[in-house]
């Protein structure tokens, strides 16, 4: 894919941002029978970040369909963290093509 190549390696300091956001922005569940969970959907910012990528550009990315669809939570946008990753692993193909990656595995 042109303009959006898979990343040689995610830098440390990044996935240390992605993988304890939680401690930041969530707060525990509490009640009988809950745990906390660990955020696995994230911004459009953060998806960007992962992908050394500006969030203008992402948002590009997006409207163009080089990127895995979005969730929509409420009126919030969000990416699904596992499935960015495997996106990367799978060399950042677009999003027909991602689609049809997915429904093979």
């Amino acid at each position: 894919m042109r303009g959006l190549q898979k990343p040689d390696a995610i830098s440390t300091h990044d996935r240390s941002l992605l993988e304890n956001r939680h401690d930041r922005e969530r707060k525990p569940m509490t009640g009988a029978g809950t745990e906390a969970v660990d955020a696995v959907l994230i911004t459009a910012s953060d998806a960007a970040r992962l992908c050394g990528l500006g969030r203008s550009t992402w948002w590009r990315l997006h409207s163009s369909g080089q990127v895995p669809m979005p969730v929509k939570v409420g009126r919030a946008t969000r990416w699904n963290l596992s499935e960015l990753l495997a996106w990367i692993e799978a060399g950042c193909p677009s999003r027909a093509r991602w689609k049809t990656v997915k429904a093979q595995s």
